[in-house]
């Protein structure tokens, strides 16, 4: 598949779908697996399939009591931004920050990028890809709505 291509990964989303997902596949129907870990290197490079990465973007929220996430990530070649949960314990900035980098990664490329979304709701990220796709920027999108197979 030619081309470039800039990973976009909103970790609460996969991760979440990920506990569930593991669960299920235990035989734990609505239920969450707190064993189940995400491979930061095997997810970059399914989602890149045989496309060289001009960019991998993670954006998460903080972990309760630990941040070694992120230095997975890290090392497994994504830039990762974290930001703090508001007094209700809710994400306020990800989708943000997912769409802002989004934006100036693919601005500043010197050619149209494939853009690789990882997501559950893609409403979040119209403002990222209509103006692309409508200037140019964009030479594929690869949109996965649900970060996991669904039955």
């Amino acid at each position: 598949m030619p081309g470039k291509c800039v990973v976009v990964v909103d970790n609460s989303n996969i991760f979440i779908e990920g506990l569930k997902y593991s669960a299920k596949s235990k035989g734990r129907e609505g239920d969450q697996d707190p064993s189940w870990r995400i491979d930061f290197g095997r997810l970059l490079k399914q989602l890149a399939r045989d496309r060289e990465i001009h960019a991998a973007i993670l954006v998460g929220s903080t972990p309760p009591n630990s941040d070694t996430v992120w230095e997975e990530a890290k090392r497994n070649g994504f830039k990762v931004t974290v930001h703090e949960r508001d007094a209700q314990n809710k994400e306020k900035a990800v989708d943000t920050e997912l769409v802002a980098q989004g934006t100036r990664t693919i601005v500043k490329a010197s050619q149209p990028m494939v853009l690789v979304l990882l997501l559950v709701i893609e409403t979040s990220f119209r403002s990222l890809i209509s103006p692309m796709r409508k200037d140019g920027l964009l030479k594929w999108l690869l949109l996965l709505r649900r970060s996991i197979p669904q039955d």
